[in-house]
């Protein structure tokens, strides 16, 4: 049984994207693990405003009703155009901050993850993605997976980028679950620019050579219960900055979907989602699945 798969499927959406990449991906993903979809879109509050006196008072209340029943019709339509005729999927609306709410809805439903969309945008004169993905994980207890407008399928290859903490070996097993029948795994762990991965290879290389090679192990046999049939596991070294060398491996590999965890569970980690985590998202052009620590989060020991 793999410990990431939860409930629901849930997709996080406004209803206002031209992309049906977003749908098509939860919807996958939840026909794939037979569980159910449901959607979640937040209305932010709007401030207090005095009308005219001369008008028939109008209670918060009201407004805020006639709100949810506009967003929940917009988002019912966005999520049927896109369905394929397929049955609709219950849609939750909620107030207040959009990436913690989110977050909260998400953990109401005790989901598997979340979906989001990943439309690319402009930030400090350079193009981004992934912007609502990272705000999301700040205060997730499950994994987000951040959909470009050009997804039209579920991952064959996957590159998880490890550091073999419970974050990362999450996001291992999380990945599996988007994997079909003939899919790849690729465990990649970047190692500093200083450090000579050709001696690594060496049968007797001490040190980091020999605590990689127990750590690859350990992690293999952590995710043995969790590989469906038919998926192969692999495991690779590579020295680079971490960023760079997991970007670098997508096209060097092929690979559809990167899927990396958040940095440990200090605060201040949590707070900046983790630079790696971050970085892959704002970065990548392929899909990305991003992974808290679980709870408890302990880490693997070699």
């Amino acid at each position: 049984m793999n410990p990431a798969r939860r409930g629901p499927i849930v997709l996080a959406t406004a209803g206002s994207s031209s992309s049906g990449a977003p749908v098509l991906a939860a919807r996958l993903l939840a026909a794939q693990l037979d569980v159910s979809l449901e959607v979640v879109t937040v209305l932010e509050p709007i401030p207090a405003y005095a009308g005219s006196p001369l008008a028939a008072p109008v209670s918060r209340a009201d407004i805020d009703d006639a709100r949810r029943d506009a967003r929940e019709t917009i988002v019912q339509d966005y999520v049927a155009r896109f369905s394929g005729g397929a049955a609709p999927a219950r849609v939750h609306v909620r107030f207040g901050s959009v990436a913690q709410q989110i977050a909260r809805g998400a953990r109401d439903l005790a989901a598997t993850l979340v979906v989001v969309g990943a439309a690319p945008r402009e930030r400090l004169r350079r193009v981004v993605a992934g912007e609502l993905a990272a705000h999301v994980l700040r205060s997730a207890d499950c994994p987000v997976l951040s959909v470009p407008p050009t997804f039209t399928r579920l991952p064959k290859h996957v590159l998880v980028g490890v550091d073999f903490g419970p974050a990362s070996v999450r996001a291992a097993q999380a990945a599996l679950l988007l994997l079909g029948d003939g899919g790849t795994l690729t465990i990649t762990h970047v190692l500093p620019p200083l450090t000579n991965v050709a001696a690594l290879r060496e049968p007797d290389a001490p040190g980091i050579a020999s605590g990689a090679r127990a750590m690859f192990e350990h992690l293999r046999d952590v995710l043995g219960p969790c590989v469906p049939d038919n998926v192969a596991v692999e495991m690779r070294l590579v020295t680079d900055d971490a960023v760079d060398g997991i970007l670098k491996s997508v096209p060097a590999l092929d690979a559809d979907l990167i899927a990396v965890g958040t940095q440990g569970p200090k605060l201040v980690e949590r707070l900046l989602v983790g630079s790696v985590a971050s970085s892959v998202l704002h970065s990548a052009e392929c899909p990305v699945l991003a992974a808290p620590p679980p709870p408890p989060a302990s880490a693997i020991r070699g």
